[in-house]
Formats: structure tokens, sequence, C-alpha cells
């Protein structure tokens, strides 16, 4: 919490943590977590019920499974918006390689009329491997930094950060019973 209100002061306009939103009057912030996107049968299906929970703040996760796969399903899911008047805010990359993801994702979307969708990269990221992102020409609209601990301090040698993700989630199938579901992602070392 002292980390949100900290960066908070010094200029960043937003939190993804919700107790130090409600304590310090933070606004809050989030995109989809992949424990949400592996909840639904499909992916393109979480994409849908996420578009039509925040339609004027979709940022679609596209890193739970196959990153370029998920770049279609978002350019579909974009097209759906836009016939209901609205437009996808963005696409969230998490791992992998995301300077050649971002290429990837970037060609999809304007191939696709969209080049107004903006590419945010997250994930273990601080400063100084977003600038080399950068300097390597990804197209990179925005990031969500600051969990490696060089930049806040919020985590350190003696509390590291983990750039290890695993997600939990339960799934209902239409029978009623119960999926559990695990997703483990690996971010690989700069």
């Amino acid at each position: 919490m002292k980390a949100a209100r900290c960066a908070f002061i010094a200029g960043v306009s937003t939190t993804s943590n919700v107790l130090a939103g409600l304590h310090y009057g933070i606004p809050l912030t989030g995109t989809m977590a992949h424990s949400y996107v592996s909840a639904f049968p499909r992916e393109i299906d979480a994409f849908r019920a996420f578009a039509r929970a925040f339609p004027a703040q979709t940022i679609l996760l596209l890193d739970t499974y196959d990153t370029v796969a998920a770049a279609r399903k978002a350019v579909v899911v974009a097209k759906e918006m836009e016939t209901r008047g609205q437009r996808l805010a963005g696409v969230r990359l998490d791992s992998g390689d995301l300077v050649g993801l971002s290429r990837q994702v970037r060609r999809l979307l304007d191939e696709a009329g969209l080049a107004y969708v903006k590419i945010v990269v997250s994930g273990g990221l601080d400063e100084t491997s977003i600038g080399e992102c950068l300097a390597r020409g990804a197209p990179i609209d925005a990031s969500s930094c600051c969990t490696t601990g060089r930049s806040t301090r919020s985590t350190c040698a003696i509390f590291p950060s983990c750039s290890v993700g695993c997600t939990r989630a339960a799934r209902t199938q239409r029978c009623g019973a119960i999926s559990p579901r695990t997703s483990t992602r690996r971010r690989p070392a700069a």
C-alpha cells in the first residue's frame, strides 16, 4: 500500500491495489487477470464478457495461452465493439518476447483497421527493461511497471518479486461440476 501511495505522490495516476485506492483515495485501474481468462470455456468468451462489463475501458490480456491467436480474437471483439459504437482501448502483453510479440500484435491490429488500439506491457518490468524494449523498436504505448524492486523498492533482495505467474481458477461446467484449471507462465530472463 505504501508503495502505491508513494508512486501516486510521485506522479503515477492510478493503482491496481484496491486497498491503497480505498485508503488513500488513489483512482483505481486494472486489466483482466489470467485467472479471469482461464475461468471461461473459451478465451474469446472471456474477452466478450470483459468488453461487455467494461465497454469504455476494455484492455484485453493476450498471453494467457497463445498471444498471437489471442490477438486475432481481440480483433474480432474489437470489431464487435465497433458495431455497438464502442472501441477496444487496448491489449496487454504480460510475458514472452515483448518486442517480437508487440510487433506481431501491432501488425494484426493495424491490418484490421484498429490502429487506435493501444499495446500495454507488464510483468516484472522496470524503467530499464521498458527502455530496452522501446530502443529495440517495440510498438508499446503504455506499461505497467515497478514490480522488480529496482524502481520502487517495494520489493528488495530480502523480499524479491517473482517472475513466475501461477493462476488457479475454477470453472463451472454445464453439468454444474467444478473443473479446476491452472496456468503457469514464466517470463524469460532479459
